[in-house]
This record gives structure tokens, C-alpha cells and sequence, in this order.
């Protein structure tokens, strides 16, 4: 989910952008994609990298930029410079670049990077195209620009182009969010100037562009390649749903009227705008207050859509909003008030304060990002709407960073990747906390040379960031902790042999009656976690039972180094849901005369990596029994989500040598989060 700078969504003339400046071209400027590649050095790291540091395998120490070496222009400052991956592992950059300084024209830069940083010659014109688009044109609506003039203090004409050569002068296309579909083709969504409607002369009109896999222009899709929408509008960024549908947020300008309203446009795959999104119209737009601006949108595993900006930008109120919709773009009235959550992050004062960045986290929690009064400052919403008060102060959280959050990324283990302006590449902690474990302080460590705009996690846990210097546009990448991926191990001769066990076997001989047992020890506190990834080695389960009573002697839980199997059951609705069996053997080891610990860092039972049975010392905890447990990845036993209502969730824990057991019940009231993927309950 990438993100933009706030000033780059508004509709009316294109801001020239301060700090850029271009010397007229004499007479013709060709406009060949020769794209050079340099390095920019950077510290070397040590010979493992840890996480937050620069990956060297990528670029030239961790970093490719990409100069603009006889292109006519420059990244626009403050410029969007998005990045997307593509399924065989190459990286395409879209990136806005001004074309001429005179009239501001604006044209869309897309490269392509192989996975090792150096650009992709086979696309394009040297790895790179640039786009200009005219929604008056109905014989040449979109194009590749290979050659242009610059008529000092008269504007930008356009010479040689493909495939066809646009006839407006000075043209302009705004360039939002870029993905890449499935079969490779690139979407680059963003806003054409208009100059032949009176009423909407210079307006913006918001549309998705296409490309195919090699970098030309795919005229089967729309009309020439290029979708518009019917009223004035800028689209920013765009995400690609499972289903091969595109959906981008922006802002409309209902002219004459002086406010702008949020709006979220999506297309099907082959091009058209979707019938069923919107009321058929294919959009929907929502004013929450005056000048509003629409930064970010995130897809919920249940269909919903999330999407973040401001109300009043550029006005007194200036404050951060977020709603939410049903799949079909209607607003969800369980979400805020009627779908709408509005947050002052400027404690009543008067700035320039906007949401750009959004993310939702498998326990249904939401996460925006953007800039408010004290720089890069981040909020986190309950499913409801709600601030949550687990996050940063009381649900808001100021980065120590500076700069403004660009983008927000999530980690396979729930921490959170976050990027921005002022060359900032960090990971938080689940509660908001810059994370220790990752570069330096929790930031990457050497930034990148540049503003970062946008940010994504490859399957590998590998960072990769998308930035703007002042040597051109580029990517940096980092380490990220890489996700567990569970591998075959050969069971030592010295250890017994590691019985496995399915839920399909249920009953007796799996160790967990089909029901509960009547009575077990209760714990004073407990935490279960069942997460349904997307694919299943994000799959994870995680328990604890705290403290149960009565007193037991560490003789209850039998001897797992020699011949005790532990069990743990679960059962929604007095049915047995998912049985796991930890099996005796070396992997437990005593805990001096506490009780026992296993440990499989491979997971190769059941995905079973850790598991603690252990009596509590000290007086007022003495004997009382604290059980925890860690599994994940593949091998662990699949659990339907969300489970069966009304809720009446057990967990228990007992073995094959004792009578005794320690489980708890969990009811709606102790249900935190019960949807598709992800399950968790705690008490008290």
C-alpha cells in the first residue's frame, strides 16, 4: 500500500515544484530511456546482516538509483515515486517527472529493476518508459514519449511518440499508485489534464493506465490503454485485489463548488469500471468536511475496504479521517459514526495534518500513518473504530523520527515496517515502540539517500523502499526477518521416534476425548491465538495459561523426557476442533525442579517450535502451574476461522501419565477478535 505526499493529490493547477529548475532546450531534446544506474556508498555491514541493515547483495550496497541521463526531466519535488513486485521477483517504479519548468507538465516515469537492483533492459526503452496522457483525445489518449521540444517560455510539444503521437501541447499526467498483475502486466493509476471542456478547462481526470509485461502500451485495455473517469478527479494509490480487480483512492473536485470530496474508484481486470461497485456508477466519493483529501486504502480479509486522508486540508480543522466501506462502496455504518472516524491530531491547534498511509493487521486492528502537528505520528483503531488504547498513548503515537510516514507494511510476526520522508525506514513493536532488534534505535541503518515514498516486504522478509534524492529516483533494500519456512529434518538414531498426529484423528486415540473433560485446573490469566494465514506457512498457534490452581508438584506432568505425552485440545461448541500431541523425548529438558521446556526450532511435529510446563516459584505463586505454547507454519493442523456462534471456545492441556488437566473456557465476552484469518481471546 503505497503513499503519496499530501500535496500531490490536489486537483486544481499543479503546484510548480520549488527546488527544480530545467534550462529551456534550444531546440529539439530527443528523448531516449538511457537510464544509468550508479551506486551511492554506503557503509559495509558486517558479514551476517541483521535485520534494519543494508541487504548487499542489492545495487550498489543496498541501493540503485536511477538518473535521468537525456530524459527530459526531473522527479517533481515532493514527487510520488511508488513501487510494486511482480511474481517472478523484478520491482517496477512509477515515479512523477516534470517535464518542462515553464508550464509544469507532468509526465510518468515507469522502470523496471531485476531483483538484484540493476534495471531490467528488456522493458521498455533501456528499462524505462515515460507516459503522458489526453482525455480529450479519442485517437491518441495514451503514449510512450521518445522525443519532444522545448519552445522557450511557450511550453513542451511532443514529437515522436508510440503509438500514437498526442497532438495537445504541454500535457500533463498526474502518476498515483502503480501494481503489477498476475501475467505482468503494469496498472499506473493517477489524473490526465483536460483542455478541451470549458467548464472543466485544466481540470484533472482521474484514470488507470496499462501496460504489458514488455513496457508498451496495452491498447486492448480501454480505450488505447487508458481508462478515465467522468469527472474531474486525481487517483493516488491502488491496490491490486485477489479476485484481479484495481481499486485507487484520490480526490474528486465537484467544480465549481470549492470543496473536494474522497473518492475510491475500482475497474475490473480487462479494464472497465466495476458495475457493482458504487451504485454501478464504478465510484463512490464522500465528503466528510470542506477540502478533503484521500491518502490510502487497505483490503480486509472479509472484503471490506479501509481507506485514510484528511477533512479541510489547507483549512483550520485539518484533521486525520478514516472510513470504512462495504464491499459494494457503501459506507459501513458498524464502523465509527455511519463509517466515518475523524482524529485531531493536533490537539484543537490550527496544521497541516494528514493520514497517507494505512494497513490492517490480522487481528482486524487498524493501522494510519501521515504527519500531524509534532512531524511523523501514527494512530491505531479497534475493528469498531475505536482508538485503541494498547497503542502508543492512548491509540496515537509520535515517531521520534520526524518527517511524515509515507507507508506502513506488515511484518509475518505482527511487527510493523514503517517509511517516510526525512530517509525514514523504521519497525515498531506490536504496541508501538521503536523495535530494538532492527538497525539502529529501530531504524535502518544507513537510510536511504532520499525521501522514502513507499515500502514493501518480499516473501523472503526482505524490505525494499522506494525513494527520491537528489541523484534521481530509486530503491533501497534492507534485511527483514525472514518468515519461518519449516524443513524436513532427519530424526536423530539417540531419539525415540516422533509420533505425528492429524485432526482427523479424533477420540481415544488422539489423546482429546471428543469432548471436554468435566473438570481441569483454571489459570488466573490466559491468552489463545489462532491465526489462518494466507497461505500456510503464516499459520500459527499460541497459548498461555497462567498461574492455574490448585497447587500441583511437578510430578503432574509426568515425565516428558522419557515417555509422557503431552496433549492439547480444542474444542468450539463442545466439539473437538484440532488436536495437538506433543511427543516424549530429548527435545524436553528439565527446568531445574520447576517442571520441563521442548524445544523444535524446525517444528517438525505438528509445527509444535515451543512449549513450557513449569511450576511457579515464590510465596504467593508457589506450585501453581504456568503452561505456554508456540506453533507455526505448515505442518500445524489447519483451524477453521471464524469459529462457530454463539462462542464457547476450550482449550486444555493434559498427558497420558496423570489425571490431571489445566484448560480454559472462553465466551463472547472474552473474544477479542473471531473473523476469517484470525482468532484471539484472553481473560481476564
Amino acid at each position: 500500500m503505497r503513499r503519496c505526499h499530501q500535496t500531490s493529490t490536489r486537483l486544481r493547477s499543479p503546484r510548480r515544484p520549488c527546488a527544480t529548475w530545467i534550462s529551456p532546450v534550444r531546440e529539439a531534446q530527443r528523448i531516449l530511456f538511457l537510464f544509468a544506474v550508479v551506486g551511492v556508498s554506503l557503509p559495509a555491514a558486517g558479514a551476517l546482516a541483521a535485520p534494519g541493515q543494508a541487504d548487499l547483495s542489492f545495487g550498489t550496497n543496498g541501493v540503485a538509483i536511477t538518473n535521468e541521463v537525456q530524459l527530459l526531466g526531473y522527479p517533481a519535488n515532493g514527487a510520488r515515486v511508488q513501487v510494486a513486485r511482480g511474481t517472478d521477483g523484478k520491482f517496477v517504479v512509477a515515479a512523477q517527472i516534470l517535464m518542462d519548468s515553464f508550464t509544469s507538465a507532468l509526465g510518468c516515469g515507469v522502470l523496471r529493476y531485476n531483483s538484484d537492483g540493476t534495471l531490467d533492459t528488456s522493458f521498455g526503452f533501456g528499462g524505462g518508459v515515460l507516459l503522458t496522457a489526453d482525455p480529450c483525445s479519442s485517437s491518441c489518449p495514451l503514449a510512450i514519449v521518445r522525443q519532444a521540444e522545448t519552445v522557450p517560455n511557450v511550453g513542451l510539444f511532443i514529437r515522436d511518440a508510440v503509438p500514437c503521437v498526442p497532438t495537445i501541447g504541454s500535457p500533463s499526467l498526474l502518476c498515483g499508485g502503480v501494481v503489477v498483475q498476475n501475467d505482468g502486466g503494469i496498472v499506473v493509476s493517477g489524473g490526465a489534464q483536460s483542455f478541451c471542456t470549458p467548464s472543466t478547462f485544466a481540470a484533472f481526470f482521474g484514470g488507470f493506465a496499462r501496460l504489458t509485461a514488455n513496457g508498451s502500451v496495452d491498447t486492448s485495455f480501454g480505450n488505447g490503454g487508458i481508462v478515465f473517469l467522468s469527472v474531474p478527479s486525481s487517483l493516488g494509490q491502488m491496490i491490486l485485489q485477489p479476485d484481479g480487480k484495481l481499486m485507487s483512492i484520490g480526490v474528486r473536485d465537484p467544480r465549481p463548488a470549492a470543496d473536494e470530496d474522497i473518492l475510491i474508484a475500482r475497474l475490473e481486470p480487462a479494464g472497465a469500471l466495476d458495475p457493482t461497485f458504487g451504485g454501478g456508477a464504478g465510484w463512490v466519493a464522500v465528503n466528510v468536511f470542506g477540502r478533503d483529501n484521500g491518502g490510502d486504502l487497505a483490503l480486509q480479509p472479509d472484503g471490506k475496504i479501509v481507506a485514510v486522508g484528511a477533512r479541510e486540508l489547507d483549512g483550520t480543522l485539518n484533521d486525520w479521517v478514516a472510513l470504512r466501506f462495504d464491499s459494494n462502496g457503501a459506507l459501513d455504518s458498524t464502523f465509527g459514526s455511519s463509517g466515518v472516524v475523524v482524529t485531531d491530531m493536533s490537539l484543537g491547534e490550527s496544521s497541516m495534518e494528514s493520514a497517507f498511509a494505512a494497513a490492517v493487521q490480522s487481528d482486524g486492528k487498524i493501522l494510519s500513518g501521515g504527519v500531524g502537528r509534532e512531524g511523523a505520528q501514527m494512530v491505531r483503531y479497534l475493528p469498531g473504530g475505536a482508538l485503541d488504547a494498547s497503542f502508543g498513548t492512548s491509540g496515537k503515537l509520535t515517531l521520534p523520527t520526524g518527517g511524515t510516514v509515507t507507508d506502513l507494511d506488515l511484518q509475518w510476526n505482527g511487527k510493523i515496517v514503517v517509511a517516510g520522508r526525512g530517509s525514514l525506514v523504521g519497525r515498531l513493536l506490536e504496541d508501538g515502540s521503536m523495535d530494538p532488534d532492527f538497525g539502529t534505535d529501530g531504524r535502518a541503518t544507513p537510510g536511504p539517500p532520499g525521501a522514502v515514498n513507499s515500502a514493501l516486504i518480499e516473501p523472503s522478509g526482505r524490505i525494499v523502499v522506494a525513494f527520491q534524492g537528489s541523484g534521481g529516483v530509486g530503491l533501497a533494500a534492507y534485511e527483514g526477518d525472514p518468515p519461518p519456512t519449516p524443513t524436513p529434518t532427519v530424526t536423530p538414531t539417540s531419539l525415540p521416534p516422533t509420533p505425528t498426529l492429524t485432526p482427523t484423528l479424533l477420540g481415544p486415540a488422539s489423546g482429546c476425548p471428543p469432548g471436554p473433560l468435566s473438570s481441569c485446573d483454571t489459570p488466573r490469566r490466559s491468552r489463545l491465538t489462532i491465526v489462518n494465514g494466507e497461505d500456510d506457512t503464516q499459520d500459527s498457534f499460541a497459548l498461555t495459561l497462567w498461574r492455574s490452581r490448585p497447587r500441583r508438584n511437578a510430578s503432574a506432568f509426568g515425565n516428558p523426557p522419557s515417555h509422557t505425552t503431552t496433549f492439547v485440545c480444542l474444542y468450539s461448541q463442545g466439539q473437538l476442533v484440532t488436536a495437538l500431541a506433543i511427543p516424549p523425548g530429548a527435545r524436553w529438558q528439565p527446568v531445574g525442579q520447576r517442571g520441563f521446556a521442548y524445544e523444535d526450532p524446525s517444528g517438525s511435529v505438528q509445527g509444535i517450535r515451543e512449549a513450557t510446563l513449569e511450576r511457579r516459584t515464590g510465596w504467593l505463586a508457589a506450585h501453581e502451574t504456568s503452561i505456554r505454547l508456540q506453533a507455526f507454519g505448515a505442518r500445524l493442523p489447519d483451524v477453521a476461522l471464524p469459529l462457530a456462534q454463539p462462542l464457547d471456545v476450550v482449550v486444555q492441556v493434559h498427558n497420558d501419565a496423570t489425571p490431571i488437566c489445566w484448560g480454559e473456557t472462553f465466551t463472547g465476552t472474552n473474544v477479542e477478535t473471531n473473523a476469517s484469518r484470525v482468532f484471539r481471546a484472553r481473560k481476564p
